[in-house]
């Protein structure tokens, strides 16, 4: 059987969030499912850098939204008390981040369903950016 080829990031993301983590802004990627369900973090980690993504602390989070809300509690309780905004892709990880007070941007806008008042939408990863910035 043939291997899969390894996937491709989404068009600027690397360059935009270099950006992003060029001015203060800390790096967290949270990757769902379980740690063990998840590819090993270093094969994570090596296919971040080998798409030019920046550095940053990687997480795995749990299939459910509790798991991402335990998820900033640990952060928060570990010192991260200055997470202050979130960029994802999802209804529920919109809905959670505005629950959690965070500035959050969903890219690209959802096919469906509504997203909470407070989150904003990006059609490209360069509008994330000065929607974080602005």
């Amino acid at each position: 059987m043939p291997a899969t080829p390894p996937r491709k990031a989404v068009a600027d993301a690397p360059a935009e969030l270099k950006r992003l983590s060029d001015y203060y802004f800390n790096v967290i990627y949270l990757a769902r499912g379980a740690p063990d369900e998840l590819e090993e973090p270093t094969e994570l980690r090596r296919w971040l850098t080998s798409q030019q993504f920046p550095p940053g602390l990687v997480m795995a989070i749990g299939p459910r939204v509790p798991s991402l809300e335990s998820t900033l509690t640990e952060l928060r309780q570990d010192g991260w008390s200055n997470v202050k905004a979130a960029i994802g892709r999802s209804l529920d990880f919109a809905e959670t981040m505005v629950r959690e007070r965070l500035l959050v941007v969903i890219v690209p806008p959802p096919e469906r369903g509504e997203l909470p008042r407070k989150a904003q939408v990006a059609k490209d990863w360069k509008e994330v950016r000065k929607k974080l910035q602005g």
